[in-house]
């Protein structure tokens, strides 16, 4: 099974970056040079056999840079992160790592939303009688809070019991949609990044994952692919 974990998938989305810079990132509006990022990123994402992601470039709060948003299945990024001011120059630049960094990371979260789709997609539900039925698409907007696209497609790749990503899902799900995590969910968890592209997750973690002593698995997961990113772009 291929996920954005895997080393090919990192490397062919660092260099499809790295070789297409000249001709997309010069010049280039702050719309065009997300959208070539988020193009890098699409590749990847059907690589790995899972629903794309839209795109929603706009201003954001302060130190807000981007969110991997799962009700419209979108990420969201600032657009002060795609002006010339930020100083870059090549694909190496500092500020360009970042940012491919900052997409995969959000991107690799819309991949825990889709595996936690199709894991979900398969626990039993009981209809007004007591009796198992199968869940729906709706059934699954309603629980999960995401697209009904994205859940109609989840219902025909159902996670069985030997999926290789079933325990790691499994870790995401109990955090995300588990007791400590319901008000974060309906709250479309809203983490913000500073401007030192470290996510301020202190008071978010103590008011509503007290039940996770370890810290979020999916904030865990997501960090670190950025270090196999970030050597990718550099190399």
């Amino acid at each position: 099974m291929v996920t954005m974990t895997d080393t090919a998938c990192v490397n062919a989305y660092a260099t499809e970056l790295k070789n297409n810079f000249a001709a997309k990132w010069p010049g280039k509006s702050p719309q065009d040079r997300a959208t070539f990022l988020h193009d890098a990123l699409t590749n990847v994402h059907r690589s790995v056999n899972m629903p794309v992601t839209g795109l929603d470039v706009k201003g954001l709060p302060p130190g807000v840079l981007g969110q991997f948003d799962f009700q419209p299945w979108a990420i969201v990024i600032s657009n002060d992160l795609f002006s010339d001011s930020r100083g870059v120059v090549d694909a190496r630049s500092d500020h360009f790592v970042d940012l491919a960094e900052t997409f995969y990371h959000e991107g690799r979260h819309a991949e825990q939303w889709w595996h936690m789709a199709r894991f979900d997609a398969i626990q039993p539900k009981k209809n007004s009688t007591g009796q198992n039925v199968k869940m729906t698409a709706p059934d699954l907007v309603a629980r999960l809070f995401i697209k009904e696209s994205v859940c109609t497609t989840a219902l025909g790749d159902v996670m069985g019991g030997s999926d290789p990503i079933l325990a790691l899902t499994k870790r995401w799900f109990t955090s995300v949609y588990g007791d400590s995590g319901r008000e974060v969910t309906l709250q479309a968890l809203s983490l913000s990044r500073g401007n030192n592209n470290k996510v301020d997750l202190a008071e978010f973690h103590n008011r509503t994952h007290q039940a996770y002593s370890g810290g979020l698995p999916e904030e865990e997961d997501a960090w670190g692919i950025q270090v196999p990113v970030r050597a990718a772009m550099h190399s």
